[in-house]
């Protein structure tokens, strides 16, 4: 398996507060990987191919930046690292 995600991964509002219990999901072919937020990280494990890794659950009035994150695993024990920000919705 490879893994989206490491101890550099997480999710934070703008204000950089982190945030717990958002499930965070990666989705590729028919393969669906998700785990929840703990003190903003989170960590997927998935296989080989190309995954997109979104923000499934969030708080009311944010929305996720970005929207999905894109990963290519051409082999195994490989990791990805990227952040996800939730950015208040205007009005």
């Amino acid at each position: 398996m490879a893994a989206v995600g490491s101890s550099l991964q997480r999710l934070r509002i703008l204000s950089r507060r982190t945030i717990n219990d958002v499930l965070v999901q990666s989705a590729g072919g028919s393969i669906v990987s998700g785990s929840l937020t703990d003190n903003g990280l989170f960590n997927n494990a998935v296989d080989t191919g190309t995954h997109h890794t979104s923000v499934v659950s969030a708080l009311p009035y944010y929305t996720a930046v970005p929207a999905s994150h894109a990963t290519t695993f051409n082999s195994y024990n490989n990791a990805d690292s990227f952040s996800f920000a939730l950015q208040p919705v205007p009005g």
